[in-house]
C-alpha cells in the first residue's frame, strides 16, 4: 500500500479541545500524531467522517493555544467510549505548527 501523506507526521502527545461545527457538539482528548496537514488524536466523543471541526491544540510553550480548522477523514473505536479521529486540517496556522515541532527539542516526555 503506498502513502498517500504529502507531510511527515510526528508522534506528539498535546491536550486537544474541539468543536463540531455541525452540531455544537464539544469534546477533549489528546493527539497521537500530527503534520501540516492532518491531525490523529484519541477522544470519547463519536464524531462522523465529514464532520467540521474547530480545533484548540494547548503546546506546552506558555503561549495562547494553537486554533485551526478541519474536517474528519476517519473515525474508528479503539475500545469501548474511546476513538481514534483523522482530521484533515483544512485552516492551520504553519507558524503555530512550528511551535509544535520545537516541543520535542524541549520536552524528553514526548515520543520519538
Amino acid at each position: 500500500m503506498s502513502e498517500k501523506r504529502s507531510f511527515v507526521r510526528f508522534s506528539r502527545i498535546i491536550p486537544i479541545r474541539f468543536r463540531d461545527c455541525d452540531n455544537d457538539e464539544e469534546g477533549n482528548g489528546k493527539t497521537k500524531d500530527i503534520s501540516a496537514k492532518g491531525v490523529g488524536f484519541i477522544t470519547d466523543v463519536a464524531l462522523t467522517s465529514d464532520a467540521n471541526l474547530e480545533l484548540w491544540l494547548y503546546i506546552s510553550d506558555n503561549c495562547e493555544p494553537l486554533c485551526a480548522q478541519g474536517k474528519v477523514v476517519w473515525s474508528s473505536m479503539i475500545a469501548p467510549k474511546t476513538y481514534r479521529i483523522g482530521i484533515d486540517l483544512t485552516k492551520v496556522d504553519f507558524l503555530g505548527i512550528a511551535r509544535i515541532l520545537k516541543i520535542k527539542q524541549n520536552d524528553p516526555r514526548q515520543p520519538d
